[in-house]
């Protein structure tokens, strides 16, 4: 689950409608609209997303006049937990796989992306720099660094890693796609694959 938080717009509101099912067993509340350069847009929030919680509160068994009066009662900002999407293949063949970003350690001198220390998500990419072009996207993860699996490793140690003395950095990188697939797939299997 994903939790987004808006901030309203005085013209653009919180910048997303949604829409329910009512012919669907699961009656799921789904995004429908989002508006150019909105909060919810700039947030993340997508076309399909599926919207679980607002302000904490389960909007499963609540009715669509009831989350809309729910999101009417936050004058100024909105937290809505959203739904991992989990794509659906034929065989775990087909799933997403990590992918290798090689950069040279020229490249690495300045700085052309950042990360979020928690879960070391790729945060920010310099547009047109040597990361994009290597293949990297926003919301990749890092789990290794020239073959060190940096999970569960502290931000000064990857950073280290990154400005180390080798000529070319190799960073093995999922998408969000991959996470959720495999975190759904592990738990069917009932087993835990480390990478």
């Amino acid at each position: 689950m994903t939790v987004i938080r808006l901030i309203k717009d005085h013209q653009l509101g919180y910048g997303f409608s949604f829409s329910r099912n009512f012919n669907s067993s699961d009656n799921k509340a789904i995004i429908a609209k989002i508006k150019s350069n909105g909060p919810a847009e700039k947030a993340g929030l997508s076309i399909g997303d599926e919207i679980t919680e607002v302000n904490r509160i389960s909007v499963k068994q609540l009715s669509y006049p009831e989350i809309v009066e729910l999101i009417k009662e936050s004058p100024s900002f909105l937290l809505l937990k959203i739904a991992e999407k989990v794509p659906e293949y034929t065989n775990s063949n087909e799933a997403p796989l990590p992918r290798l970003i090689v950069l040279s350690q020229e490249a690495l001198k300045s700085f052309h992306f950042g990360f979020y220390e928690q879960g070391l998500i790729i945060s920010f990419i310099q547009e047109n720099g040597p990361a994009e072009e290597a293949g990297l996207k926003l919301d990749d993860r890092i789990i290794e660094i020239n073959n060190i699996n940096v999970e569960n490793m502290r931000p000064q140690f990857v950073l280290d890693l990154l400005h180390g003395d080798e000529e070319k950095i190799e960073i093995l990188v999922v998408n969000k796609e991959y996470d959720s697939y495999w975190k759904n797939y592990r738990a069917e299997q009932g087993t835990i694959t480390k990478f």
